[in-house]
């Protein structure tokens, strides 16, 4: 549980807090299972800190330092984390939904289970971090940085993935379905057995790309740019290529009814009519 003397200190604002940090570099902060709902904690120094199985749903954390901090199982539903430092901190199973996660750093942060419906992700960085199992249902991340991520069965139906760097990452399992990732980047990307139906990938990079046995039905890949892709025992019926540049792209063993081809340019591929 918190210490009572550093809940009313966090309470009392920034300059007292960060001159108690100061005072004691060596002292962890628990605030564990303490409850801050809506207090204001911009740009507090909680690096480190135990919040586990705190309550701070509507906090106000934007800019606030919590790198390696000790977040599972808290409460942060609509909490404002605005550039807020989470590199190596504990998300996991964390509540973030309908948190502001915008221009967030998140390298290395683990998220495994973590909920993050409709969470605002625009802009941030999290590059290695451990997403598996997450749920990211309608979440906003225009312009992430998921590279290297782990997102194994994470659920990302209906979610903006415009512009995303997915390289490295490994999506095995994950759902998908009618979301945008419009003009991605997706290098040496591992989606097999993934939930892709009507995904939206026109104007996408992609560049060594496992789709082994994944269902892309309904899939839009217009204009995209696929090389050294395998769609190997792919359920594509109904995807279009239409003006899609193929190079090295293997469709053996895909189930490839009405799929549109037109306009698209293929090179060196294999089963693609």
């Amino acid at each position: 549980m918190a210490i009572a003397g550093q809940l009313r200190l966090i309470q009392r604002g920034t300059r007292q807090w960060d001159s108690w940090r100061q005072t004691n570099p060596n002292q962890r902060p628990d605030l564990s299972h303490s409850n801050l709902s809506g207090c204001r904690l911009e740009g507090l120094n909680l690096a480190g800190a135990d919040l586990s199985g705190a309550d701070l749903r509507r906090a106000k954390l934007a800019g606030t330092n919590l790198e390696r901090a000790n977040l599972n199982g808290a409460m942060l539903h609509h909490a404002d984390l605005t550039r807020a430092n989470l590199a190596a901190a504990d998300l996991v199973t964390t509540s973030l939904i309908d948190a502001n996660l915008s221009c967030a750093s998140l390298q290395g942060a683990s998220l495994t289970g973590a909920d993050l419906r409709q969470a605002n992700l625009h802009r941030a960085n999290l590059a290695g971090a451990n997403l598996a199992g997450a749920n990211l249902f309608r979440a906003t991340l225009t312009r992430a940085n998921l590279i290297g991520a782990s997102l194994q069965q994470a659920q990302l139906t209906q979610t903006l993935l415009p512009e995303v760097c997915f390289q490295e990452a490994n999506l095995d399992g994950a759902s998908l379905q009618d979301s945008e990732c419009a003009g991605s980047q997706f290098y040496n990307t591992s989606l097999r057995r993934a939930r892709l139906q009507q995904l939206h990938l026109n104007g996408a990079w992609l560049i060594n790309v496992d789709f082994s046995g994944s269902d892309l039905r309904g899939s839009d890949f217009r204009g995209a740019r696929l090389q050294s892709v395998t769609f190997g025992s792919a359920q594509l019926i109904g995807a279009t290529f239409r003006g899609a540049h193929l190079s090295d792209v293997t469709f053996t063993g895909a189930a490839m009814g009405d799929v549109d081809c037109s306009e698209a340019i293929a090179i060196r591929t294999i089963g693609f009519t």
